[in-house]
């Protein structure tokens, strides 16, 4: 989990966007979410934090909750197992599968952008 997943390009409309500046806003958004929580972050926080402006921002994600959402499912998406369960089950014996999959679990779940992202979700489940 050392990369960065990206965030989906939006449909095509206007000016092309830059691909770059849209990663750099999520990385920003994600890691203030993280830091600071969803209802103390603000949308110039994140600009500033990407080095783009407000404009900019919006030209990318329609709002903070947009960008929230996006970025709550991409941490789902960078947690997903990646091994096919059915392989571990041929390659190994199934209390080692277990074993394997549960270390795979624990580490994701408990990692610190995942408790993070947990704490920022608990405490804004009203908001959403």
């Amino acid at each position: 989990m050392t990369t960065s997943p990206k965030p989906p390009t939006p449909p095509a409309r206007g000016r092309p966007k830059d691909p770059e500046k849209r990663q750099a806003i999520f990385n920003a958004a994600g890691a203030l979410f993280r830091e600071k929580g969803y209802g103390n972050t603000s949308m110039q926080e994140i600009a500033d934090a990407a080095g783009v402006s407000k404009l900019t921002l919006y030209s990318h994600f329609a709002d903070k909750g947009d960008l929230f959402r996006m970025a709550l499912e991409h941490l789902g998406e960078a947690i997903r197992f990646e091994i096919d369960p059915g392989e571990l089950v041929d390659r190994l014996d199934p209390y080692a599968a277990l074993v394997e999959v549960a270390r795979f679990v624990l580490s994701t779940v408990l990692s610190h952008d995942s408790l993070c992202s947990q704490r920022t979700v608990l405490a804004e489940i009203k908001q959403f």
